[in-house]
């Protein structure tokens, strides 16, 4: 088999068997695994803690030539619905990062402020009703960077044995949902013949 040229689409897509779109390969590396992997981490690790199995993915779209991405996910047999996006703006000043728990009395709202700005705190959002009456807290836990206490989270793993927080099997259950986001995004765009 004759070696891509440098910077065409099939060089970089030449190891990731299945996808042959460039825009759909830029959306899994970009807006699904170095975005929106996060957010799946932590959902995930809310589902755990919820004691809700993982769902059936019912959507994807890979879009603006692979810099948004969004996904959908059918969890309790269709009682709940999680749905997930990551938009890239370069020329917006703007950051959103936010993951939402709705029940039937209340909603718990995580807002994760921008990466690149130090000692900003995640913010939870607790809202509850009472009749017509809606009450809402604002907790923050603290000040402390974020990245910082992640590595030394890593620390104390390699060098005190602690146990690891994400262990390679969340890795792959995460990893795993994405890639299923990617394929079900192909087989939409195969069949109506739209690209991203």
């Amino acid at each position: 088999m004759p070696r891509p040229k440098p910077g065409s689409a099939s060089r970089s897509t030449a190891r990731w068997p299945g996808i042959d779109d460039p825009h759909a390969f830029r959306g899994f590396v970009g807006a699904y695994s170095s975005s929106i992997v996060h957010d799946v981490n932590a959902v995930h690790g809310l589902l755990d803690a919820l004691g809700v199995a993982d769902g059936e993915i019912v959507g994807a779209s890979l879009f603006a030539k692979g810099e948004a991405g969004q996904g959908t996910v059918r969890l309790l047999g269709g009682q709940a619905l999680w749905t997930m996006a990551h938009i890239a703006t370069p020329g917006l000043p703007d950051y959103r990062e936010r993951i939402t728990l709705h029940f039937d009395d209340a909603s718990l709202e995580l807002e994760f402020p921008s990466p690149y700005l130090n000692h900003q705190p995640t913010r939870l959002t607790v809202r509850t009703g009472d009749g017509h009456t809606l009450s809402s807290r604002d907790i923050r836990s603290g000040y402390e960077e974020a990245f910082v206490e992640e590595l030394k989270g890593f620390w104390s793993a390699i060098v005190e044995s602690t146990p690891v927080r994400n262990t390679a099997e969340h890795a792959r259950r995460d990893m795993t949902l994405l890639a299923g986001l990617t394929r079900h995004h192909l087989a939409q765009s195969k069949q109506s013949g739209v690209r991203p």
